[in-house]
């Protein structure tokens, strides 16, 4: 979810197009969504690679924001079915490394009023993927559906409004996978990336 003057003049001139006006033009899709209590830093539980560890700890100046949290055994196989390469980020117990929720919520430990705290650059690449559908070998389409808004979750005015660039989500995803394939097997006995 893109930071910075360019995404947000884009955002803005989305909204407009969208038929939005006054403060909401200025705001950030990001900002709007964590404004009206709908978004999809609420209640998800977001993997976390080492290289994602290692850049939100240099930024943020603190670690104490993964946990280690499991998914049921129908949750591993339903993404290991869709995704193999995901089988390695769970431990012999079925957990792997998360974001962890603020206090007494269900909101990630980022989420602000305005929208996520982390630049672009240092959010987990999971997050800078959303709303992409992707596997190892390619960028497979939108799961916009997955908006917690339906007057957004429209594929085009979707990306238009988070400002999204098919290349830059291309990078991420290779990024992704080189991450999770430097990561040590967790399918045996239990490692902690955190």
């Amino acid at each position: 979810m893109p930071d910075g003057d360019a995404a947000a003049a884009g955002e803005a001139g989305a909204a407009a197009g969208a038929g939005e006006t006054g403060e909401a033009e200025s705001l950030s899709l990001c900002a709007r969504c964590a404004a009206s209590g709908e978004t999809c830093c609420r209640g998800r539980r977001v993997f976390v690679t080492r290289g994602d560890v290692a850049r939100i700890a240099e930024a943020a100046g603190f670690g104490d924001f993964v946990v280690s949290a499991g998914a049921d055994a129908e949750e591993r196989r339903l993404l290991e079915r869709l995704d193999p390469v995901f089988a390695r980020v769970f431990d012999a117990e079925g957990k792997r490394p998360v974001l962890r929720h603020a206090d007494g919520t269900r909101d990630c430990v980022f989420l602000r009023e305005d929208g996520c705290a982390l630049a672009l650059e240092t959010r987990p690449l999971l997050c800078r993927l959303y709303p992409y559908d992707y596997d190892a070998a390619t960028i497979k389409g939108v799961h916009a559906h997955l908006c917690p808004d339906p007057e957004r979750a429209f594929p085009p005015l979707l990306l238009a409004l988070l400002g999204m660039n098919r290349d830059a989500a291309e990078g991420w995803r290779k990024q992704l996978y080189a991450e999770m394939a430097e990561e040590p097997s967790r399918s045996g006995a239990p490692q902690s990336i955190l």
